[in-house]
C-alpha cells in the first residue's frame, strides 16, 4: 500500500540536545524544508545548548516542551511561536494565543 503525504502533514521534530557546529548552514537548510510546507517542532527547550533567541531564529511552528508558567508561554508568543504543550494547559497542542 502506498501512502502519499503532503508536506503540510509532516512534522519534523528537532531536539535541542544536539549541538550544531554550523548553525547558519543548518538554519538555511531548515528554511528550505519549511518553505516546502513541513512543520518544525522543537522539543526539550531549555534543556540543551540553545538560547530562546536561537530557537526563535529557527521559527518553529510548535514547541514540544513542558510549559508550566504563563511567562514561558508569553515569551514564546512574543517570539512568534503559535503552539505549545505542557502542564500549564493540561493538554497537548493547544494554541498559545487561547
Amino acid at each position: 500500500m502506498l501512502f502519499v503525504l503532503k508536506p503540510s502533514q509532516i512534522y519534523l521534530e528537532l531536539s535541542e540536545h544536539i549541538f550544531l557546529q554550523d548553525f547558519a548552514e543548518f538554519s538555511r537548510n531548515l528554511t528550505k524544508i519549511k518553505n516546502k510546507g513541513v512543520k518544525i517542532v522543537i522539543d526539550d527547550v531549555g534543556e540543551g545548548y540553545s538560547s530562546l533567541k536561537t530557537i526563535a531564529e529557527l521559527n518553529p511552528d510548535f514547541i514540544a516542551n513542558n510549559l508550566t508558567t504563563t511567562e514561558e508561554a508569553e515569551a514564546l508568543l512574543e517570539l512568534g511561536v503559535k503552539y505549545g504543550q505542557g502542564s500549564l494547559f493540561d493538554s497537548i497542542g493547544i494554541s498559545l494565543s487561547q
